[in-house]
């Protein structure tokens, strides 16, 4: 491989997976590069065997086995043209899957070289309330109104953190479990990662100057980690 990935984070919609690879990105004074997984399928989307295989296996023309060979191919040559372009470090995100009527393809990923494999384990409550919120910004075009209808209506929204667990608790905790991912909040992880990237030598050009960010960098961790 061309760079190392030095953490994939992976978790359900709206956890806030982007928002932490960020938050990385800036902690470690962009000495790493963030990549979204989502942002290698919209490339693969622009691939004309790829959407024409989808069609073919959607309209029964194609085999399961064909479908998962094409998605793995794809989606892993996309990634390491990302990791040949970053001249950096990698912190992916995202969920490595994609459902096709129903059946997940999850792509082997033994050839690449990844440090850590951490799940973004957030409460249902948060959860939920993004949900809510990205539905009701889906259907209204003024955003800041779209907020404001939200919390004047909360009360109204008729949905049910006992459904939330029962539609999605199982299927996350499945594929954590499948994929052998560890569990963290956002605190831990942004911990790990961070650490991670010092431990496995990726730093190990740097001058004097870095050497002292780096422990400016973890020093401000430790604090906020403690709070």
């Amino acid at each position: 491989m061309s760079c190392e990935i030095i953490a994939h984070i992976c978790g359900s919609p709206g956890s806030g997976k982007s928002w932490l690879g960020d938050l990385i990105a800036k902690k470690l004074k962009g000495r790493v590069r963030v990549i979204d997984l989502d942002d290698v399928r919209v490339e693969m989307g622009e691939d004309p065997e790829y959407t024409e295989t989808i069609q073919k296996f959607i309209d029964g023309k194609v085999s399961d086995s064909r479908m998962k060979e094409v998605y793995s191919r794809l989606f892993k040559g996309g990634l390491r043209e990302k990791c040949a372009m970053a001249r950096k470090p990698l912190v992916i995100v995202g969920v490595l899957d994609i459902i096709i009527k129903g059946k997940p393809y999850v792509p082997n990923m033994d050839e690449f070289d990844i440090g850590l494999t951490l799940f973004l384990d957030v409460p249902f409550n948060r959860l939920a309330k993004q949900w809510i919120s990205r539905e009701v910004n889906s259907v209204c075009k003024d955003k800041r109104k779209a907020i404001s209808d939200l919390i004047k209506g909360a009360r109204r929204v008729e949905i049910s953190i006992e459904t939330v667990a029962t539609n999605y608790k199982l299927d996350w905790e499945e594929y954590v479990k499948r994929l052998d991912y560890e569990p963290v909040d956002w605190k831990k992880a942004l911990k790990m990662v961070v650490d991670e990237f010092w431990r496995s030598g990726s730093s190990s050009s740097l001058s004097r100057s870095g050497g002292s960010q780096r422990r400016a960098t973890q020093g401000e961790i430790s604090r906020k980690s403690k709070k």
